[in-house]
C-alpha cells in the first residue's frame, strides 16, 4: 500500500531530500539531514551539549564534508526526548527508529 503525503516543500541540503514525496508502508525512515547548531538552535539547546549528545549516544551520521557533519534530526530528537523524560536512550539509530515508530503506532490507535 503506498499513501500520498500532503504537498510539501521540497527542499535539499547536499543532495537530501528533507521532505515531501511518496512513502510506501514498508520504506525506511525519513532522514532530515541537520547541523549540530541548527539541531541546537530547534532543541533550545547548547551547541556543546547537542554534540556530546551526538558523540555519546551515536547519533545517526548522514554526512561529513570538511569540518561540517549532517546528522538524522529525528534521531538526536528522539535522544533529546529520552534524556528529557528521564527515560534510557536505546543505543542504536536502528533501535532509535523502532522506538518511533512504536510511539506513532500508539499515538495513531489512541485517535478516535
Amino acid at each position: 500500500m503506498i499513501v500520498e503525503l500532503p504537498a510539501l516543500e521540497r527542499e535539499t541540503v547536499e543532495g537530501f531530500l528533507l521532505a515531501g514525496g511518496v512513502l510506501g508502508v514498508q520504506e525506511p525512515p525519513i532522514r532530515e539531514p541537520i547541523t549540530i547548531a541548527a539541531a541546537a538552535a530547534r532543541l533550545g539547546r547548547p551547541e556543546p551539549t547537542v554534540r556530546v549528545w551526538a558523540s555519546r549516544h551515536h547519533a545517526l551520521k548522514l554526512r561529513k564534508r570538511g569540518k561540517t557533519a549532517w546528522y538524522d534530526w529525528h534521531d538526536l530528537k528522539t535522544i533529546s526526548r529520552q534524556l528529557d523524560r528521564g527515560e534510557p536512550v536505546p543505543q542504536t539509530p536502528e533501535e532509535r527508529d523502532a522506538l518511533r515508530a512504536q510511539l506513532r503506532a500508539a499515538r495513531a490507535s489512541a485517535l478516535p
